[in-house]
């Protein structure tokens, strides 16, 4: 039963980042409304404010999310005994490929 909500938990909390997402970039920061995010992703304002606080911590979320999804190749484990060059070259297109998605362009 736990795992049942921590799925629809994190499902909720995913739809809710997407839309705030597209909506920030649609629209900006500044004319986005919690009220459009949750029209577009369903759920409550209570669903963001418990999860992210306020429109600020979602915003962050974002980021968070966006930064952390751009370093992951450089995860220790994932490199330790690659050849340096190797792993260096794969991170720049990894970047390059992050920085010029329409969501960051």
């Amino acid at each position: 039963m736990a795992a049942a909500r921590t799925i629809r938990r994190n499902g909720r909390r995913e739809a809710l980042l997407q839309a705030a997402a597209e909506i920030f970039f649609e629209q900006g920061y500044a004319a986005t409304s919690i009220d459009a995010i949750i029209e577009r992703a369903g759920g409550s304002k209570r669903n963001i404010y418990n999860e992210f606080g306020n429109k600020e911590g979602l915003f962050s979320a974002i980021v968070k999310e966006s930064a952390d999804n751009l370093l992951s190749p450089l995860v220790i484990e994932e490199i330790e005994g690659h050849d340096l060059r190797a792993t260096l070259t794969a991170f720049g297109r990894h970047s390059m490929d992050a920085y010029m998605s329409p969501t960051l362009i």
